[in-house]
């Protein structure tokens, strides 16, 4: 039984979205950190 290619694209999928979402979550301060310095 071998699924390591379902388990690295759910995983692959998973990363993205919470790349994504903490992109989302820290674009906002750190675009005021770079206009304040």
């Amino acid at each position: 039984m071998n699924n390591k290619g379902a388990q690295n694209a759910f995983y692959n999928a998973g990363k993205e979205t919470f790349n994504s979402s903490m992109a989302r979550l820290l674009a906002p301060p750190l675009t005021f950190i770079y206009i304040y310095i």
